[in-house]
């Protein structure tokens, strides 16, 4: 057993650092990014009328998000940074709770601050936890409900069996995908244990109790008219592609192929201080398992070249330009934003490709790890069976969303610290001295991917303040209604949202537009003259960025679509 004060050292190490970062973020505004303006009306329909009734423009649980959001909101009233600050507090759980699976693991504390420092400067993660996106505090739910069900795996304790559930309802209650992980731990505690009617009921209890608590709370929102049209999308598109199977496989292989190249990226420290680490006999098993798997990417990378050959690949927080989750009016031929050099991306997949190979040979060596004990009854490895739990886990909870068209890169993120804890519990204890060489070029990488996460979000925090500057000092001292400003997705949905909206194209915006009198954008439009500008520093790629203030000056022009950075999805 770990001492204590050693475990919190390591610990605190860790949120320290990680805290440290959000000085140069700066993280305070009160003003939304991306789909969380929708989050933050239902946290304050339930502040201000206590009434839990949900925007329309969400398409999943939502419960605990807002309930969370809401504890936060209390001591001074409802606020986007308030929003964001309980986005903070569940990313620091989450970072904590994935420190504590490798501490759980028996690793020491240099890979456990690792491994907890993978996911946190993750990205997508570092970006998301400045948000009130629901993806972050999802996570955060995945990860205590797979530490404390793994813990009943090891230890067979009822404690962690209730805690373990009870996690596991909350995260359903987020985000409906959260079954993955109760469903992955009724298989894996069958694998351990066999089917015994006494093995059979625990293995069963944590699905039957989450799946019973999201009918009845699906049935109450119901009945009592609370549920939003888009709730059943995701499950009528994975539906359409369980009864389409050939129509769904050009995507579903997209979508796994890309997915592998961002998850082998964000998991490349962790990959490779565990590959060094594996003793003689498994490191010459797993390496030809990685050929195989370098090769099958190389070739996928080939077939799907016309989708391009560098990240990134996918919809959703990271682009070309940077950071996503900006939604704005861009005229038609308007000069797309300034983008990353070339070289970085093409280092970025690179390491991915190299990372999802090592990915995709440490999950074969589990699978065959099991299949092999599977043919030696009561001959069960408790390390293999839960190194097989969270690789359950993670694929489960993918399946589902890899298999549909509408896939964006942040739906990666729960399978990231599951993913990790599977690869670091297939390993014996990694000792520091295993290869300082390779360790050095694993923390590099991880500063890497620290330094792109923490400057893309503060670019992205500068890039939206700035706008919403614009917008409040147009409503303010211009006493200019919002519903004569067209201000970009998030101000639009905030002010305007309308469920019977329905873009005709006789608007020139689909995002709830009605009097476009004003626009606030970062780019200039025909018809419109410049009435204010507002400059903001961009870091990465560096340039200082120009928000503009356009009012219509005459006849609109003929028509304009919705365009932004990133497509924006409803969940």
């Amino acid at each position: 057993m770990v001492q204590a004060p050693r475990f919190w050292h390591g610990l605190w190490v860790v949120a320290l650092l990680w805290f440290a970062t959000l000085f140069i973020v700066n993280p305070a505004g009160n003003f939304p990014i991306g789909d969380d303006w929708s989050f933050g009306l239902s946290v304050q329909n339930l502040i201000v009328h206590h009434d839990y009734h949900p925007v329309g423009w969400a398409a999943m649980s939502l419960l605990t998000n807002v309930l969370w959001g809401s504890l936060f909101c209390l001591p001074v009233g409802f606020s986007f940074t308030a929003l964001r600050v309980s986005s903070l507090a569940a990313a620091l759980l989450g970072i904590g709770g994935t420190y504590w699976l490798a501490k759980q693991a028996r690793q020491p504390s240099w890979i456990a601050m690792l491994t907890a420092l993978t996911l946190g400067f993750s990205p997508i993660y570092y970006e998301l936890s400045n948000t009130f996106m629901t993806d972050v505090t999802f996570t955060a739910l995945v990860i205590f409900s797979a530490l404390f069900l793994l813990k009943h795996l090891q230890d067979g304790g009822d404690s962690d069996l209730v805690i373990g559930t009870i996690f596991a309802v909350l995260a359903t209650l987020s985000r409906q995908l959260a079954l993955a992980v109760p469903l992955a731990f009724a298989f894996s505690l069958m694998l351990k244990q066999g089917c015994k009617v006494r093995s059979l009921c625990r293995a069963l209890a944590p699905v039957v109790v989450t799946i019973s608590l999201l009918a009845l709370f699906q049935h109450w929102m119901a009945a009592t008219g609370r549920l939003s049209g888009l709730y059943s999308e995701k499950s009528q598109d994975l539906a359409h592609a369980i009864t389409h199977p050939l129509a769904t496989a050009p995507y579903l292989a997209y979508n796994a192929y890309a997915s592998l190249i961002y998850l082998g990226l964000f998991l490349f420290p962790v990959l490779l201080c565990a590959l060094v680490a594996l003793p003689a006999p498994q490191k010459k098993q797993i390496l030809p398992l990685f050929g195989a798997a370098l090769w099958t990417i190389l070739l996928l990378l080939f077939v799907f070249r016309s989708h391009g050959i560098f990240l990134p690949l996918l919809d959703g927080a990271i682009m070309e330009s940077g950071f996503g989750l900006r939604a704005v009016y861009q005229a038609h031929g308007t000069p797309p934003l300034p983008a990353l050099p070339p070289l970085f991306w093409r280092g970025a997949t690179c390491v991915g490709v190299l990372g999802g190979a090592g990915l995709l040979a440490f999950a074969a060596a589990i699978l065959r790890g099991l299949a092999l004990k599977l043919l030696k009854p009561g001959v069960r490895d408790d390390r293999e069976i839960a190194a097989g739990f969270l690789l359950f886990s993670a694929v489960i909870y993918l399946f589902p969303v890899l298999a549909t068209p509408f896939f964006y890169d942040r739906y990666l993120l729960p399978s990231v610290p599951l993913l990790a804890g599977a690869i670091i519990y297939l390993c014996p204890p990694i000792t520091i001295a295993v290869d300082r060489r390779i360790t050095a070029v694993a923390v590099a990488v991880l500063a890497a991917l620290a330094v792109t996460a923490v400057c893309g979000t503060r670019d992205l925090l500068a890039w939206n303040r700035t706008r919403w500057q614009a917008l409040d000092q147009l409503m303010a001292n211009d006493h200019v209604k919002p519903d004569q400003i067209d201000g970009g997705f998030e101000f639009n949905g905030f002010y305007l949202y309308d469920p019977r909206y329905h873009y005709n194209g006789s608007t020139r915006d689909g995002w709830w537009v009605r009097d476009e009198t004003y626009i606030v954008t970062d780019s200039l439009a025909p018809g419109y003259g410049v009435c204010r500008e507002y400059d903001f520093s961009h870091w990465m790629p560096s340039y200082t960025g120009r928000i503009y203030v356009l009012k219509r000056s005459g006849p609109p022009a003929a028509l304009r679509s919705p365009s932004s950075d990133t497509k924006t999805g409803q969940d």
